[in-house]
């Protein structure tokens, strides 16, 4: 594993602490020596080129790549699962787990109100370091909440990425949504106005309606939206079609998100 730090799985930090998993890439950087000794079947990486995979695949180690990041559809991400298998000779039990997860996905996307003005408008992401990062409606995230009954301004882009906007634009334009689905690190709402006091002006935070993605949190700091979220988009979709239409989804169990009180 590149890194243990942000691992929030129990089982496999379990495997880490009794150092059957061993660390290759602490703080970042490869240690090729202790990867050629170690002398894996296969290195996977997140599908950016480096300089030590040359040096790797010269001492005899095949090298991977795993874009699923690429991926803008949810369930385009899930079934990268498949890819996994191919490596460990369970293609047949990775289908069966991604048309499961397909299904669910496509009965909560069903359930969700889709009348005439039953799309709930909705604050999307957090500023970081002044710059508010807003998913373009082509997006993963766009996608997410285009199937939970999410509007907002920028839905409509095509853009898969993100878009860097200042926070007058989004008060501007999104200030007034009722519901703020966010990802910033905070414990309460006291936090949002303590890190930003023009928060305090958003109607969502004056309405305590903040919710956060941060619901696991593993010992090391690894946030689990971004672990088991990526392979489980039905979860997701699922506390965000709750949050945004709570009586067509009554008693639900969040898995990745929390209302800040």
């Amino acid at each position: 594993m590149a890194s243990a730090a942000t691992v929030v799985n129990p089982d496999i930090r379990a495997r880490l602490d009794a150092g059957e998993i061993v660390e290759y890439a602490p703080g970042g950087q490869i240690d090729t020596e202790r990867v050629v000794t170690e002398a894996p079947d296969v290195l996977m990486t997140g599908g950016t080129e480096s300089a030590e995979y040359g040096t790797l695949r010269d001492a005899g180690i095949p090298v991977v790549a795993n874009a699923e990041w690429l991926e803008a559809d949810p369930l385009g991400r899930a079934e990268w699962v498949k890819f996994m298998a191919a490596l460990t000779g369970e293609e047949t039990e990775a289908a069966k787990v991604f048309d499961r997860i397909e299904a669910d996905y496509t009965a909560i996307a069903d359930r969700v109100p889709d009348g005439d003005g039953d799309r709930v408008p909705a604050l999307i992401g957090t500023m970081y370091q002044g710059t508010w990062y807003m998913p373009s409606g082509g997006s993963y995230v766009g996608k997410l909440l285009a199937d939970a009954g999410a509007t907002y301004p920028w839905a409509d882009e095509t853009d898969t990425g993100s878009l860097e906007l200042d926070f007058e634009t989004v008060f501007t334009e999104s200030g007034g949504a009722p519901i703020w689905l966010a990802d910033g690190e905070w414990e309460n709402l006291a936090d949002v106005t303590t890190e930003d006091e023009r928060h305090g002006q958003l109607a969502a935070v004056r309405g305590g309606q903040v919710w956060s993605n941060t619901l696991v949190i593993g010992p090391g700091g690894g946030n689990d939206y971004w672990e088991r979220g990526v392979t489980r988009p039905d979860l997701v979709l699922g506390d965000l079609a709750a949050i945004l239409h709570p009586d067509a989804f009554p008693g639900h169990t969040f898995a990745f998100y929390r209302h800040l009180q």
